[in-house]
């Protein structure tokens, strides 16, 4: 068998079949109830639907013998011809001629179809049709047959809703002689359909029209087809076919987008295999039999990428001997477009007024329309607010102290969506509120002036919403006595500087993704405080822990304060937090202090500690000599990279103590030979580890030699800080201020020495030293 189906004609060869035995016995249960209350009206109106049927039918419904071998073998059929009185579209002229198709070639006809009939036969009217001249029109054909329908419509008698076809079928041989012609009407109930074999998957019949008057009309010319074929004689060969009675689809004249099913049912023998191609798009899809026998249903959804136009769908019947039956949907055929338009572009959201005007660009000549869609977080609960064909919106259903997300797709001719493009949060202000005094339950999104002193109550709670910008005038403080929760908060100043937040002993304060900016001292805790990826920027404090209290950092960011973090006392932890840039990242002067996963960057003192500490996996700097901590601290291990990239690296105490001697034996070594630059560098570098008496020693003598006044005025504090009773560094010290004629700097440091050693006979020949330096600089003789 073979077939062309895109080009100019179409030819099906099928074997002949014998017609399917009349329907399956319908259930008819669940319309008793129905019948009983109907009898009356079937009664009443029982002679008018007869005597009507009697007119509308001019010839009766018979079996007529024609012997095989005069049946024509190839034939056409023509677009139905339609009397005066009947009404019918089309899409179901086409529909019909195509259905009448099927049914002939399951009988064995071989049914050449031409794209485009001659004009004459198209345009043809009944009144005007001549057998002999449509057979010299048509070339190549053994016969063909015609339909002619009278009645095609949906009629209401008395309450009742009837739906009615009266047409007729006839076949001519090639010579245009008629062999035989046979007229039936069928008329069905509303009632009706739900007992049709696929007319009980809604779910089917559903999506095939648009209502469900064209459901019933399509219903019925399928029975009509059916019954007339069962009349019109066919050939032996096709007895072996599988037989098909029927199919519906959900084809239609729309085009078919991205994830819309594309639903085939057929009805047919039971127990075989059934498939259905789309054209040459896809073929081969599989159908499943259902729960009723002989049902078959198959569908395929349209992918992203999927394109094609103008595809015939044809369905197949096979059974275990492989000899298979088709039936051919010529009309309407099948549109794909599964490419989806590209996404807007440059979208931007603006308040105006009370309302978000939203604008964007398109970049695609396929969209047709955009979806607009708005939710109050960002990553769920999206609602459908707008269908438009603008390139902005503006939306008016917004509240004062809300936020909003939105997200906008392209739309194509199909339905097609792109992929969305969102942006927010979109906040709409409070405007022109002031706050004072103690704050209420809930402060919504908006942007608030605070001009003093306000607070949360002892017993009370307050909830600020993202959104919220608090801005605070140079004396304005918040107080938390109670208890407060904020998340994506913004505290600032108004202009220059404000107070800060003071969280008060048995207060608490819970502060998630919270900004607080240009604050002299950003945070006083001396209750109960955790901060979740928070935001502290400039000012002289950023974070003070004091009194009984507990305070909880995990993540967020501390920066460019003279002191980042403050512990005079409590409980203070702090977890992949960066403080960064602060003259002194972290000061503890009492206090329970854990450290983890935190980042130290570009601060001048990354920690000073008058307290031990122990520091684990932490980002010092990426140099073990500088990382610049001062005080009792233990290093057991440090990231070599700032977290989270950084991997952790294990501190070895002992090799890290005999590199700084190494480098101290070094540095002694270079000033030996007089090379004090490259002394000085060695040196310095021992220091980082070292802090001994001797390393400070040796600083000062090469400071001195250096003659570097910064450094030396520097270690030498350091030294007698940490030293106060090492005479060396004082004779050190001394005897390069004489040197400079500095001798009141020398005075003083002698008289500090003295303080520290009273009695000490080295420097009480020291202070005399310099009282006679004194002296010969003030009587002019400096030799």
């Amino acid at each position: 068998m073979g077939s062309s189906l895109y080009g100019k004609e179409i030819y099906l060869s099928r074997d002949s079949i014998l017609l399917l035995s009349r329907y399956r016995n319908q259930e008819v249960m669940v319309r008793k109830l129905v019948y009983l209350f109907l009898i009356t009206f079937v009664f009443l109106t029982g002679n008018v639907l007869a005597s009507q049927a009697s007119k509308d039918k001019k010839s009766s419904s018979k079996v007529i013998y024609i012997p095989e071998k005069k049946l024509p073998r190839r034939v056409v059929i023509l677009p139905p011809f339609v009397t005066g009185e009947a009404k019918i579209d089309q899409n179901f002229k086409k529909m019909l001629r195509g259905v009448v198709q099927n049914y002939m070639a399951g009988k064995g006809y071989i049914i050449r179809y031409a794209s485009s009939l001659p004009e004459k036969v198209v345009s043809l009217a009944l009144k005007t049709f001549n057998p002999k001249e449509i057979a010299k029109q048509l070339k190549d054909i053994d016969g063909f047959f015609t339909i002619t329908v009278y009645q095609f419509s949906g009629v209401n008698v008395i309450l009742l809703k009837h739906f009615k076809i009266d047409a007729e079928l006839c076949l001519f041989d090639k010579k245009g002689q008629k062999l035989a012609c046979w007229r039936e009407d069928v008329s069905r109930r509303k009632i009706d359909i739900a007992t049709d074999p696929i007319g009980l998957a809604a779910k089917v019949l559903g999506n095939v029209l648009s209502s469900s008057s064209q459901v019933r009309l399509k219903s019925l010319i399928f029975d009509w087809a059916y019954q007339v074929s069962s009349l019109v004689p066919g050939f032996s060969a096709a007895t072996r076919k599988p037989k098909i009675l029927r199919v519906i689809t959900n084809v239609s004249d729309r085009t078919f987008k991205i994830g819309d099913r594309i639903v085939v049912a057929l009805e047919g023998d039971p127990g075989l295999e059934a498939t259905f191609d789309i054209g040459t798009f896809k073929q081969g899809i599989k159908m499943v039999e259902m729960e009723r026998p002989g049902v078959y249903e198959g569908f395929y959804v349209v992918q992203k990428g999927d394109e094609t136009q103008n595809q015939y769908l044809l369905v197949r019947l096979k059974n275990q001997q492989g000899e298979s039956q088709e039936w051919l949907e010529f009309v309407p055929p099948i549109n794909i477009d599964g490419i989806p338009p590209a996404p807007p572009k440059d979208l931007e959201a603006r308040v105006e007024g009370k309302a978000v005007r939203l604008s964007w660009k398109c970049v695609d000549g396929t969209t047709t329309g955009f979806v607009v869609l708005r939710s109050c977080e960002p990553l769920s609960g999206y609602q459908e607010i707008a269908r438009i064909g603008d390139l902005n919106f503006l939306d008016k259903e917004v509240k004062a102290g809300e936020r909003y997300f939105y997200r906008v797709a392209a739309l194509d001719k199909a339905g097609n969506r792109s992929s969305f493009v969102q942006i927010g949060p979109v906040n709409i202000p409070v405007t022109g509120v002031s706050l004072s005094g103690d704050l209420p339950a809930k402060l919504g999104r908006g942007t608030y002036t605070v001009e003093g002193l306000i607070k949360v109550p002892a017993g009370s709670k307050t909830v600020i919403d993202p959104g919220v910008r608090l801005a605070f005038n140079p004396e304005g403080k918040l107080v938390i006595e109670g208890e407060l929760l904020a998340k994506e908060a913004i505290f600032e100043a108004k202009k220059g500087w404000w107070q800060g937040l003071e969280v008060k002993s048995g207060g608490k304060l819970n502060g998630e993704k919270i900004k607080i900016l240009n604050a002299k001292r950003a945070v006083l805790v001396e209750g109960e405080a955790s901060f979740k990826e928070s935001f502290f920027y400039k000012g002289e404090e950023g974070l003070v822990v004091k009194g009984i209290s507990t305070v909880l950092v995990e993540g967020g960011k501390i920066s460019a304060f003279k002191e980042g973090i403050r512990v005079e006392d409590g409980s203070f932890s702090a977890s992949r937090v960066t403080l960064r840039e602060n003259k002194v990242a972290l000061k503890v002067i009492k206090g329970e202090v854990k450290l983890e996963k935190v980042n130290f960057l570009e601060n001048e003192l990354n920690i000073e500690s008058k307290v031990s500490l122990i520091l684990k996996a932490c980002f010092l700097g990426k140099d073990p000599l500088n990382f610049k901590i001062k005080g009792p601290i233990t290093v057991v291990s440090y990231l070599n990279f700032p977290y989270p990239e950084g991997q952790e690296v294990k501190f070895d105490l002992k090799a890290f103590q005999k590199k700084g001697e190494e480098l101290l034996a070094e540095g002694k070594k270079f000033l030996q030979e007089g090379n004090y630059g490259k002394a000085c560098e060695k040196l310095e570098k021992a220091y980082k580890i070292l802090h001994n008496e001797e390393i400070y020693y040796w600083l000062v003598y090469v400071y001195t030699l250096l003659e570097e006044d910064e450094k030396l005025a520097r270690i030498i504090d350091r030294a007698l800080e940490e030293f106060p009773y090492e005479v060396k560094i004082y004779q050190l010290a001394v005897r390069y201020y004489l040197f400079k004629d500095r001798v009141e700097e020398a005075k003083k440091l002698i008289e500090r020495a003295l303080k520290l050693q009273p009695n000490n006979p080295t420097l009480e020949a020291m202070k005399a030293l310099v009282e006679n330096r004194k002296t010969k600089i003030i009587n002019g003789n400096t030799k």
